[in-house]
């Protein structure tokens, strides 16, 4: 009788020690996403491990996941997909989009992307991706701290977006690049960032042969001296920047752009007429080049700028000298004027060949606050005119006012006619 209570207890024992080891809250219990079908978009996530495959994915996603949504897993390749709806998340590390160590899948998105977790991006490429296109119509909106709306880590991906970017976390960044080659990100609409450090509209680290093009606004607001419009770090090269809205960094003076280390060499940006830098283009990197047909507040190098094309009258310039400063001619009373307020090095004086629009006579102080012995031994040339919408040779001559003054006008002479368009004259 003894006995058999004694196996009994044991028994219970055994059991209840299970029972009590199954209900811990230590006990990791691993569920994974199913895989991705045709269809209505899933509840929650799904991944997609395979490749050659075209899916539709209809609907919104709600989620309090803190897993990827849609996980491109690694070796899924050649895949397309097509999601019409939103995606909203409110967990950590719950990322809209994942792409991880796989090449050449196509994402096109209807539909905005909301999430609120720390760590929780709209669209992330991770290291080992490539010749993946992104083509997005609709809002990014992330409002974690590391929340960066789109996180490029590969190489030689395409972003096509249509839409705004906002966020309003720390480190949140609207594009974060790092490590990242070759990639191609066309946006049109605005990238506006708030929070009180580093939410760079744009932050490039180790990152080369990058072209962006922003048709839009890029604006950081907040109380950090850390946050730019648009930072380039740690040895990025040989980017391209097109802009062509306002950017501006509401709290950082002289900033706004910042190429902050002589590491980052030959960086190219272009802003187009209409354009608005406001709180100043900041460069320490190499061999920059600069192309301003809108309006940049200041400008400050203490590295070296390659070249600096400029139609902006009134520019305002502090630092080493451009090697080769052009001014752009659009009209008598419109074309380039830089007031030099703290020179160093010299300069080589041209006109640019985009000045099509000139006209014969004098221009004057087209720059100012610039020695004598600072400007190169060439200080005459011609423009030719291109044939279509003008003809004839401009002979220019670059004279300073008078001696030791520092201010130095244009004046051109020759049978150089514009007359517009082909299609003006017909």
């Amino acid at each position: 009788m003894l006995n058999s209570q004694a196996k009994m207890k044991k028994t219970i024992l055994k059991y209840s020690s299970l029972l009590a080891l199954v209900g811990s809250p230590f006990l990791s219990i691993q569920t994974y996403a199913a895989e991705c079908a045709t269809g209505a978009s899933p509840d929650d996530s799904c991944t997609i491990d395979v490749s050659n495959t075209t899916y539709t994915l209809t609907g919104d996603i709600n989620t309090n996941t803190t897993d990827n949504i849609i996980d491109f897993g690694a070796g899924a390749n050649s895949n397309t997909l097509n999601f019409i709806g939103d995606i909203s998340s409110e967990g950590l590390d719950a990322r809209a989009f994942s792409f991880s160590k796989n090449d050449g899948n196509t994402l096109t998105m209807i539909g905005n992307i909301i999430t609120e977790g720390n760590g929780a991006e709209g669209i992330k490429l991770f290291p080992g991706v490539t010749n993946a296109n992104i083509n997005m119509t609709g809002n990014i909106t992330t409002e974690g701290t590391n929340g960066t709306a789109i996180g490029i880590n590969g190489s030689k991906n395409d972003v096509t977006m249509t839409g705004d970017i906002n966020t309003a976390g720390s480190n949140a960044r609207g594009f974060d690049l790092r490590s990242s080659d070759s990639n191609t990100i066309l946006m049109t609409g605005n990238i506006t960032t708030t929070n009180i450090e580093q939410a760079d509209g744009i932050y490039l680290s180790g990152s080369d042969n990058n072209t962006i093009t922003i048709n839009g606004n890029i604006v950081t607001s907040n109380s950090s001296s850390s946050s730019h419009s648009i930072l380039l770090n740690n040895d990025s090269d040989n980017n391209t920047f097109n802009l062509s809205g306002l950017i501006q960094s509401k709290e950082e003076e002289n900033e706004t752009i910042y190429i902050a280390d002589s590491a980052s060499q030959n960086n190219t940006f272009s802003f187009s007429e209409g354009s608005s830098v406001i709180g100043g283009f900041n460069n320490a990197g190499t061999n920059t080049i600069l192309t301003n047909q809108g309006t940049i507040d200041s400008i400050t190098n203490s590295g070296s700028i390659a070249t600096f094309n400029n139609a902006q009258t009134g520019a305002t310039y502090s630092g080493t000298l451009p090697v080769n400063y052009n001014i752009i001619i659009n009209s008598p009373t419109s074309y380039g004027q830089i007031f030099v307020t703290s020179e160093a090095g010299s300069t080589n004086f041209g006109v640019s060949s985009a000045s099509d629009n000139l006209t014969i006579g004098q221009y004057t102080n087209v720059m100012t606050g610039v020695s004598d012995g600072n400007v190169g031994a060439t200080r005459s040339g011609s423009l030719e005119g291109n044939g279509t919408s003008a003809v004839g040779t401009a002979n220019w001559v670059l004279s300073e006012t008078a001696s030791d003054s520092q201010a130095w006008d244009l004046n051109i002479t020759g049978d150089y006619i514009y007359f517009g368009s082909v299609a003006t004259l017909q």
